[in-house]
C-alpha cells in the first residue's frame, strides 16, 4: 500500500488553428512520454485532442510524487521538446498537479 497517492500533472496547450494534426504528429514523433519515461516516478501517459474546435490539447501524466514532475518540469530535454514544438503553439500553456480524491485512488 502506498502512503502517498500517486500525482498526476494536466498540462493544456493551446494549438494553433490548423496545426491540430501536425501538433499531434509531432508529439509522438519526438517520442515526449518515452522521454518522460527516462525521469524516476513516470509512470505513464496520453495525449488528448478536444473534439470541439479551438479547444486546447491536454496532456495528462502520472507520477510516483510530485518530485517526479518536478524533475521532469527541470529537465533539459522537456525544454528541447517543447522548444521543438512552440511553433505549432499559440498562447500560453498552464500546468497543475492533482491528486486523485476518489476512495479507489487512496487505496
Amino acid at each position: 500500500m502506498r502512503s502517498e497517492p500517486a500525482a498526476h500533472s494536466i498540462l493544456t496547450i493551446p494549438v494553433k488553428a490548423g496545426a491540430e494534426d501536425e501538433f499531434a504528429h509531432g508529439f509522438n514523433a519526438l517520442r515526449v512520454f518515452e522521454h518522460a519515461g527516462r525521469i524516476a516516478g513516470f509512470r505513464g501517459g496520453r495525449l488528448l485532442r478536444p473534439l470541439a474546435p479551438g479547444e486546447p490539447f491536454v496532456v495528462v501524466a502520472e507520477w510516483d510524487a510530485p518530485e517526479g514532475y518536478q524533475a521532469w518540469l527541470d529537465s533539459p530535454v522537456r525544454e528541447e521538446l517543447a522548444r521543438a514544438m512552440s511553433v505549432l503553439v499559440e498562447g500560453e500553456m498552464t500546468g497543475a498537479l492533482f491528486v486523485d480524491a476518489t476512495e479507489e485512488g487512496r487505496a
